[in-house]
């Protein structure tokens, strides 16, 4: 006779392998509540740099690129970010979203998350003048489970990252009910249709994910107090994004600044010290049931 605790152990995780194997399409984890969703038709607080097209209607940023392709640059800056969209490509697709972009010396810089057919990677890039990428650095990879990178000088730095962390994990469990195989995501960008990117850039390290699958390698950006605005990207052809998400990380604060309270993020908050809180958004909530802010132009600084 099946014990209970055994019975509802194996229920629960066959409901559990159904729900992940099922195609409906699902959003970012479940623990993520933005700050603010872009839901407007309004780019006034955003920059076109470059030679791409920008409109949007009801929350459907649209880009058409130009010769050099072109970008959409947010009105407001960001450290720490938890930035979830869904994007749709006209084939090949030649895209991308760039992270704590900023000036400097040589241009302007930025962590850049690649969303080309060809090319699902995160880089440091830097822009000309006229906005075209003007150098493209692949980042260190690194480890799914670590917050912060090894220094890029450590002898460990430099073995190849395990994509499933230590493998510790004791021996395999043998159920009273066989379990069906589970299947990953396909891999790739998927033509035609609305793909969920993920992107959680936080300490050094970016960790993008494309329809829940394991398409990226994480990467570190070799610099913790990167800060700046998220810009879109437009290389060639035509790309839509919509359910544009935002988190702000450091948002949670204690008083005139100080260490912050959000408690994935509180022993690095003890090394950094963080500035005067941004000014919030005047737009107004647009529904009841979830705390995040929609507006019509972007979130403002």
């Amino acid at each position: 006779m099946q014990r209970p605790h055994i019975a509802s152990l194996t229920l629960t995780l066959a409901i559990l392998a159904a729900a992940s194997s099922s195609p409906v399409a699902q959003g970012p984890a479940p623990g993520f509540v933005p700050d603010t969703v872009f839901a407007g038709s309004d780019l006034g607080n955003w920059t076109r740099v470059g030679d791409g097209t920008w409109t949007a209607e009801s929350g459907e940023v649209t880009g058409r690129a130009g010769p050099g392709g072109g970008w959409l640059v947010l009105g407001t800056a960001y450290q720490d970010l938890n930035f979830f969209t869904r994007f749709q490509c006209t084939a090949p697709c030649d895209a991308g979203v760039l992270f704590r972009l900023r000036d400097e010396e040589a241009g302007r810089t930025g962590v850049f998350v690649s969303l080309a057919d060809d090319d699902l990677g995160t880089y440091r890039v830097t822009l000309d003048a006229d906005g075209r990428i003007s150098r493209r650095d692949r980042l260190r990879a690194v480890g799914p489970f670590l917050r912060s990178a090894l220094p890029a000088s450590s002898p460990d730095a430099q073995k190849p990252p395990s994509p499933t962390g230590a493998g510790r994990g004791g021996a395999p469990i043998a159920l009273p009910t066989p379990l069906p195989e589970l299947e990953p995501p396909a891999p790739g960008i998927r033509p035609g249709e609305w793909n969920r990117l993920s992107v959680v850039v936080d300490s050094d390290v970016v960790r993008p994910t494309l329809n829940g699958g394991l398409d990226f390698t994480a990467g570190a950006t070799e610099d913790r107090m990167g800060y700046g605005p998220v810009a879109l990207y437009v290389g060639s052809g035509q790309v839509r994004f919509r359910d544009l998400a935002f988190k702000d990380l450091r948002e949670d604060r204690g008083p005139g600044g100080g260490v912050a309270a959000i408690p994935h993020a509180a022993a690095r908050r003890l090394l950094l010290r963080v500035g005067p809180a941004p000014e919030t958004s005047t737009a107004t909530a647009s529904s009841t049931s979830s705390p995040a802010r929609s507006t019509t132009s972007g979130p403002t600084s």
